[in-house]
């Protein structure tokens, strides 16, 4: 069951970094509700949260990604109600071909994304992201 955006308003949360790309998101995700967040610390890099979280330190807003498959017994996905996905993408140059390692990666990504057997919990490619 989601939890409502305003139950933010009271905990004390193990935040990213402001003016990050997720805090970022996150921020007005929250002002839309009128919440103001209370930070028990802010940090740099999701993996660092996510492990200080593991580890008890608070609760934290993150992706569903950021949580291996061998937490999830031990800890809850809880879905925020009116959070929106996050949009990742590949950038790359209008002109000439990408090298080979570049290309493999593309590969790899897009097999990941698009293949329900090998797509992690918590990604949902765009609808307008195909082979």
């Amino acid at each position: 069951m989601p939890l409502p955006l305003a139950a933010l308003a009271d905990l004390d949360l193990v935040l990213p970094l402001p003016n990050t790309a997720l805090r970022d998101e996150i921020d007005r995700a929250v002002r839309r509700v009128g919440v103001v967040l209370q930070p028990a610390m802010e940090l740099d890099g999701i993996r660092m949260i996510a492990s200080l979280t593991f580890d008890g330190y608070g609760p934290a807003i993150l992706p569903a990604t950021a949580v291996p498959k061998h937490m999830r017994e031990r800890f809850a996905l809880v879905p925020l109600e009116g959070f929106p996905r996050r949009r990742v993408g590949v950038a790359q140059r209008r002109r000439g071909l990408p090298s080979a390692p570049t290309r493999a990666v593309i590969d790899l990504l897009d097999t990941v994304a698009n293949d329900p057997h090998e797509r992690p919990d918590g990604l949902h490619p765009a609808p307008d992201c195909g082979t």
